[in-house]
């Protein structure tokens, strides 16, 4: 379909070639050879990196065609994942050395919006080119400021299809740069190649420049290259449905079935009310024992890959919104599973490629993971292919394309002939370019699709609060079951507990009746035991306490007995009041120990009656010598006195002596306490040893 014949008003036939010094030859010589040794440097620590044979072929069908000074643009159709970044690379290498250009004169733009296309790209070439990768938002200010000035430019444009019709970044802003002028494309000999796995109506509007300005190469990917159609040839890719419970349940046993070991699947979601409610599906269908993430434009993550690099626990969701389409790879497939497309009433069938078809295909393919996507549009795809673009008849759907006619059409990009000055293209159908009535007609149909959107939103929204009411119905039930549940089990668990509870007492019961009797007598010799021992201790102690107290107060009292009775101050009827005294203190109504005071007021009687027996045998005595004739001397009065004062120290002495002996009796008494206690505790702890044998016995025996 390509024009052979077309008026040039530019009286230029080619591109006007630099002309450099010796010396500025040598300096680009020396430099393009440090940017060649950086390229095989790149290759060899990244063997992704790696230019492979069919990439050095098309750089070098891109580099020969380029020598034709009249050629000004080229485009290269590379399937997706087959190995475009290589091209690129290779086609720098080769031009830099053979055309002679100086290596900041080279650009790789996109019409993308996209930080991830423009992050990958600049990873993958020397970092020496990374400052003039340019994404649609560069184009107006960086790109322009950095190219305006400069001639002797080679521009390479990934992705062509977006954002390159009329009127749109890419046509305004090479307008600005007066590249929309042939004489100018001459003049400043700028180059341009276009590289894209689906050129849309660019690949027809370029056409029409004839073989003298343009070509276009076809990519055929190795044998081990894993295209869109292998993947549709080995029963991998299905038709994709709506989120539904059905198409989900379908979705749930395809990956059980599947896949032994937990895999990541990309879910493509919709807009952000309707993503909530997918996730909700999916959450619904496959339960907690799966993982639910996001990767949308909020995502903390930049890159797919930082999620992905890490193995999966469990089937793991990531849902994303806006991303992974045409600019980015994924790195290792080895833990991808399922691959969903979002479902559009039209689809477009190069969004269809490049999406998640796109991303599935590659060199890197892990043999078993599926895609969920259109497969007619898989169909039309490989027919354009075969026919190396040329066949017009195939309804291929794209924003950039229309079928009228039975005939695919382009809709004015930025390349069609009528929009560069200076020449004209003589040998193509006029009505191959999207009329005014056309143009409108397509935007009245697109307006008519956002409406049909609109309402489809407007539906899922309700038929999302539907489902909330009808969730939240369900967890009040839940909860009402829930509640009821745990109430049997309390009182399961009460009559169990209840149930142990009487089991436990049975037991005890009949391990009491068991061991009753020997507890009984136990209890019986320990308590008697105790008793007798304590008793025992208890009154010796009590006993030698008081025998040591009673000694000192009894001596107290005697001391004060004696200073009564000798003292010869006093009167007889003092005396006698004295000794009153002296017994009211000791009494055992006045407080004190009342045993202990009711032993010494008995020994203090005791005194008491002696002394007035004493004195009334005294008076006695004087009254007989009264009645006998003669007085006695005064030594026979004095043997008297000492005569009484003996017995009185006799009988104290007696006294004594019975309290030694009393007191060494108790002793006696006391020692053989304490041995035949010794006895009894040795032959209690015998007798407690021989029936613990006999416990021990019976406890065997039962």
């Amino acid at each position: 379909m390509s024009a052979s014949k077309f008026e040039n008003n530019t009286g230029m036939s080619s591109r006007v070639l630099p002309k450099y010094t010796d010396d500025e030859l040598k300096r680009y010589s020396l430099f393009n050879k440090a940017i060649d040794l950086k390229f095989k440097l790149l290759a060899k620590n990244n063997p992704s990196n790696k230019i492979h044979s069919n990439q050095k072929d098309v750089a070098k069908q891109i580099i020969q065609n380029f020598q034709q000074n009249n050629l000004i643009n080229q485009m290269v159709v590379s399937p997706t994942q087959s190995g475009k970044t290589g091209i690129v690379c290779e086609t720098i290498r080769l031009i830099i050395n053979t055309i002679t250009i100086p290596a900041n004169n080279i650009y790789i733009i996109t019409g993308l919006s996209s930080i991830e296309w423009k992050t990958q790209t600049q990873e993958r070439i020397p970092e020496f080119f990374a400052s003039r990768v340019f994404h649609r938002n560069d184009l107006a200010t960086k790109f322009k400021d950095d190219i305006q000035d400069k001639e002797n430019v080679f521009i390479i444009m990934d992705e062509i299809q977006v954002a390159s019709a009329k009127d749109q970044t890419i046509h305004k802003v090479f307008n600005d740069l007066g590249f929309m002028d042939l004489k100018t494309i001459f003049k400043k000999d700028v180059k341009f190649l276009e590289i894209t796995a689906t050129p849309n109506g660019t690949i027809y509007d370029l056409m029409k420049w004839g073989d003298e300005l343009s070509s276009k190469i076809i990519v055929t990917p190795p044998k081990e290259y894993t295209s869109c159609f292998k993947l549709l040839d080995q029963g991998r890719v299905k038709q994709y449905q709506d989120y539904s419970i059905d198409s989900l349940n379908e979705l749930k046993e395809t990956i059980y079935s599947t896949y032994s070991t937990p895999r990541y699947h990309i879910i493509r979601g919709k807009t952000a009310e309707q993503q909530d409610l997918v996730i909700e599906f999916f959450k619904d269908t496959f339960g907690e024992e799966c993982k639910y993430l996001t990767f949308d434009f909020n995502s903390e993550e930049n890159d797919i890959n930082e999620i992905l690099n890490t193995e999966p626990l469990q089937h793991s969701f990531v849902f994303i919104k806006e991303r992974l389409r045409c600019a980015k790879s994924i790195n290792d497939k080895k833990v991808m599973g399922v691959y969903y497309e979002r479902i559009t009433s039209n689809p477009d069938d190069d969004v269809i490629i490049q999406g998640m078809l796109g991303r599935a295909t590659g060199y890197n393919d892990n043999g078993d993971s599926i895609v969920y996507t259109n497969i007619d549009s898989i169909h039309r795809y490989k027919e354009l292919l075969e026919s190396n673009f040329e066949r017009t008849d195939i309804k291929w759907n794209s924003s950039s394309t229309v079928f009228r006619g039975e005939k695919l059409r382009s809709c004015n990009y930025f390349n069609t002939p009528q929009n560069i000055k200076g020449f004209t293209a003589t040998e193509f159908e006029r009505d191959d370019i999207e009329t005014s009535e056309e143009r409108k007609e397509r935007i009245k149909k697109a307006k008519e699709e956002k409406e049909a959107k609109k309402q489809e939103r407007e539906k899922l929204k309700e038929e999302k609060q539907r489902i909330k009411a009808e969730k939240e119905e369900e967890k009040q039930r839940k909860k009402l079951e829930k509640e009821s549940k745990k109430r049997e089990k309390e009182q399961e668990k009460e009559n169990k507990k209840r149930e142990k509870e009487s089991k436990k007492q049975a037991k005890e019961q009949e391990k009491f009746q068991h061991d009753e009797e020997y507890d009984e007598e136990y209890d019986e010799e320990h308590d008697e035991e105790h008793d007798e021992e304590h008793d025992e201790e208890h009154d010796e102690e009590h006993d030698e306490e008081h025998d040591e107290e009673y000694d000192e107060e009894l001596a107290i009292m005697h001391n004060k007995f004696k200073m009564i009775i000798y003292n010869e101050n006093i009167s007889e009827d003092d005396v006698r009041k004295q000794l009153l005294k002296l017994r009211r203190e000791y009494h055992p109504d006045k407080g004190g120990n009342f045993e202990l005071k009711n032993k010494l007021t008995a020994e203090l009687n005791e005194m008491i009656r002696i002394h007035k027996e004493e004195m009334e045998h005294e008076k006695n005595f004087q009254n007989q010598n009264e009645n006998e004739p003669g007085e006695k001397s005064k030594e026979e009065k004095k043997q008297e006195r000492e005569a009484k004062k003996k017995s009185k120290e006799e009988e104290k002495a007696k006294k004594e002596q019975e309290r030694e002996a009393k007191k060494k009796s108790k002793e006696e008494e006391k020692a053989k306490k304490e041995q035949e206690k010794e006895a009894k505790k040795k032959s209690k702890e015998e007798e407690k040893a021989k029936k613990e044998q006999e416990k021990e016995g019976k406890r065997k025996a039962k």
